[in-house]
This record gives structure tokens, C-alpha cells and sequence, in this order.
């Protein structure tokens, strides 16, 4: 009999979509009716700490720690059950309190008052819109531009994995950080 040999077939690589410095800066600073300015700001805690939607969606304020005088998201990752270490900024802490004791996070019993995913993703597309980004958002883009941002600011890609909550620091650099060769 004949040994059948499988061949695999190189996958072509799309290219890991993020947003750079301008555009969450026009989305940071974009005006915005009250529900899409809620997801732009849930995105931008997803680009800020690389949280998915739903583990963003769960956040509780038990998940919040001090470590080293530094406040910290201390989460095991929904997907994976990985214990995720991300340190937080004052940005995000200022987003967190604007809308922690909101009726909708009251009335989930989280941190957050986090839309549906499929609605969601849907405003994601009025906010890109309206602060005039081509690209498509979506909740990976934030994770993205998390991992991203983070390497590109000097963290190792095993911090950076650490914080998203991979298995691997093989999936983080495959699909997630993108070095800029400006910053090396």
C-alpha cells in the first residue's frame, strides 16, 4: 500500500487589522449621541486592556485589584479560562467610573453597562462612521490594537499575551501584535 502524504497547504496571512494612534484619537474625541457614545467608550476599554466583549461584558469590581500601588484587572478569560494581569490606566479607570453605577451595569450586576454583542458590533459601525474610520470595528479590532499598542510601547510579547488571556504567545504574535518598524 501506498503511503499518502498530506501536504499542508500554506494559509495566506491577512494582515492583523488595529487602530493607530489617530484614529482613537478622532474616535476618542468624536460627538456622539448617548448610545453610540456608550459602545465607542466600551471599545476603547477593549483597546486600552485587550478584554474581549465578553469578558468586558462580565467585569466585576471584585476584578479589580491593586498590585505594586498600581490598579489592575485580575480576570480569568471567559474563552479560555486564563487568568488575564492588565494594568490600567487613568483612562480607563475614568471610563469605568462614568458609567460603573449606570441602571443597565446595576441591573446586570456588573461593572459595565455592556451592549449585546450583535448590537454592539452594529453601533461600532455609526461610531467608525462618524469619526471617519474606514475600518471595520469589531471587538477583535480592540484587542488588537491593544496587543498592538502594548508591544509598540515596549512590553514583551509574553506580558502581552499574559494580558490577553492566550494559551500561546504563538496566537499573539500570529494574529494579534504588529511591531512597528518606526518604534524598533
Amino acid at each position: 500500500m501506498k503511503k499518502h502524504l498530506q501536504v499542508k497547504k500554506k494559509l495566506k496571512k491577512n494582515p492583523i487589522s488595529f487602530l493607530t494612534e489617530k484614529e482613537i484619537n478622532n474616535l476618542t474625541h468624536v460627538q456622539l449621541f448617548p448610545v453610540p457614545a456608550l459602545v465607542r467608550d466600551m471599545f476603547l476599554l477593549q483597546c486600552f486592556t485587550g478584554l474581549s466583549w465578553r469578558d468586558l461584558a462580565d467585569l466585576q469590581a471584585h476584578n479589580i485589584s491593586i498590585l505594586d500601588n498600581q490598579p489592575v484587572i485580575i480576570k480569568s478569560r471567559q474563552k479560555t479560562k486564563v487568568a488575564s494581569y492588565i494594568p490600567i490606566s487613568d483612562t480607563v479607570l475614568n471610563i469605568i467610573s462614568k458609567y460603573q453605577d449606570t441602571p443597565m451595569a446595576i441591573k446586570k450586576g456588573t461593572l459595565l453597562p455592556v451592549h449585546p454583542n450583535q448590537k454592539f458590533n452594529h453601533y461600532l459601525k455609526i461610531v467608525a462612521d462618524a469619526a471617519g474610520i474606514k475600518k471595520r470595528l469589531t471587538s477583535h479590532i480592540g484587542r488588537k490594537t491593544f496587543a498592538t499598542m502594548t508591544q509598540n510601547n515596549g512590553a514583551s510579547i509574553q506580558s502581552i499575551s499574559k494580558a490577553l488571556g492566550h494559551t500561546t504567545t504563538a496566537m499573539t504574535e500570529r494574529h494579534y501584535a504588529v511591531l512597528d518598524p518606526t518604534k524598533s
